[in-house]
């Protein structure tokens, strides 16, 4: 199995895989990456199951009411995917502690969460292939790339975070975030931020740390100045317009303390 060890948001994630994803080996990864002997807050695992391994019948019996009872989209339980034996016995691993596992089923591809355990599994078949994408070299990443955000978001909220959609600079010592939906405009307006440190231009981390919340950059997007954070200072809501305009905003509760213009 590959590994490798992310440092985010004060955390150390690990993850283990056994097909390379080039998107490790892009700068904004690495610039997260961290020592491999750490011992970490969360592990994520992809295994990528080969097409001769799926030998096994479908799940019966007492197996197959488990998991209808169990999972999500118990309707695939003749998929290609439950008929890998390294898929069926993590699995029945949770037969006793189904309370605290996560399980959604698709016919190709199976994920887990392990709330106890702090644990993201991705199981995926060969057969995901024949898209453009796996022409281009984007195999076999292309079809856990949706699952990315999950692997660092999960478990988020047992260490007092959230992940959340926006963009974001660092200026004068604060973290500003834009939220907006997809093509809002939040990748456009760090590009009226020359000088500033960028969190993220997608996906940012924020974090209670005694009285403060802290913004947190992340590798999730495209755009980011590598592992950088502060502590935040206002929230921005885009609306799409002509002209890029930043505007005062009343001040409606406590938590806003000033807010700067630039036009």
């Amino acid at each position: 199995m590959n590994l490798v060890t992310h440092h985010i948001a004060g955390l150390v994630f690990r993850t283990e895989f056994n097909a390379w994803f080039s998107r490790f080996g892009q700068i904004r990864y690495l610039q997260f990456r961290s020592d491999d002997r750490l011992v970490p807050d969360v592990r994520h695992r992809i295994v990528k199951i080969g097409d001769n391994t799926l030998t096994l019948p479908s799940p019966m019996g007492e197996e197959r009411s488990w998991l209808n009872d169990s999972a999500h989209e118990s309707r695939v339980l003749d998929g290609p995917i439950l008929r890998s034996s390294v898929v069926r016995d993590w699995l029945k691993s949770y037969w006793d502690r189904s309370d605290q596992v996560e399980i959604w089923l698709h016919e190709n591809q199976v994920i887990l969460r392990d709330f106890a355990r702090r644990e993201f599994f991705q199981f995926y078949t060969e057969r995901l292939g024949g898209y453009d994408e796996e022409r281009r070299g984007y195999f076999p990443e292309y079809y856990v790339a949706a699952n990315f955000r999950q692997m660092f978001s999960s478990f988020l909220p047992y260490f007092s975070a959230i992940q959340l959609h926006s963009s974001g600079v660092i200026r004068n010592g604060r973290a500003a975030l834009f939220l907006a939906p997809d093509g809002g405009g939040k990748t456009t307006v760090l590009g009226h931020s020359t000088d500033d440190l960028i969190l993220s231009d997608d996906q940012i981390i924020l974090r209670k740390q005694g009285d403060v919340v802290v913004a947190y950059a992340t590798p999730l997007g495209t755009i980011t100045s590598g592992a950088c954070q502060s502590n935040l200072g206002a929230l921005f809501v885009l609306q799409s317009a002509p002209v890029f305009e930043l505007s005062p905003l009343s001040i409606l509760d406590p938590f806003v303390k000033t807010i700067c213009t630039r036009k």
